[in-house]
């Protein structure tokens, strides 16, 4: 593989435009363009270069935005707290959603939870 198909694939996936990134590469007419991306797009090595480089994107991605269960859990705290805590109204719905959401992150609304654990009935209070 070349490096203007190396760089050809790097243009493509800023915008998934085969066109777009054939002519910034190699220039040419809009018609050579389309033709010469869609072409390159079908090579496998090219194929093979552009998946391992989604891929790659997609890891850097998903790193950036990762949370540990800790991380949302506290935040969901924090978003039940506010809402709670709301002078003007408690906002009951966002309370409740949070409390489902950190029951979910904890495992408690599983199959294999209810399986496992026989639990109590909880006392729950509603502040009005």
């Amino acid at each position: 593989m070349t490096g203007k198909q190396k760089e050809f694939v790097l243009h493509y996936l800023k915008n998934k435009n085969a066109t777009k990134a054939y002519m910034s590469v190699y220039g040419g007419s809009v018609e050579t363009a389309a033709n010469g991306g869609c072409r390159l797009l079908k090579k496998p090595e090219i194929k093979a270069f552009l998946q391992e480089q989604e891929a790659l994107l997609l890891k850097e991605l998903r790193e950036r935005v990762a949370y540990t269960k800790e991380d949302s859990f506290n935040r969901l705290c924090e978003i039940q707290e506010k809402a709670l805590n709301n002078e003007a109204k408690i906002e009951f719905t966002a309370a409740l959603k949070a409390e489902e959401l950190k029951g979910k992150l904890m495992g408690l609304y599983s199959d294999q939870s209810q399986k496992e654990e026989k639990t109590e009935p909880v006392e729950v209070i509603i502040r009005s």
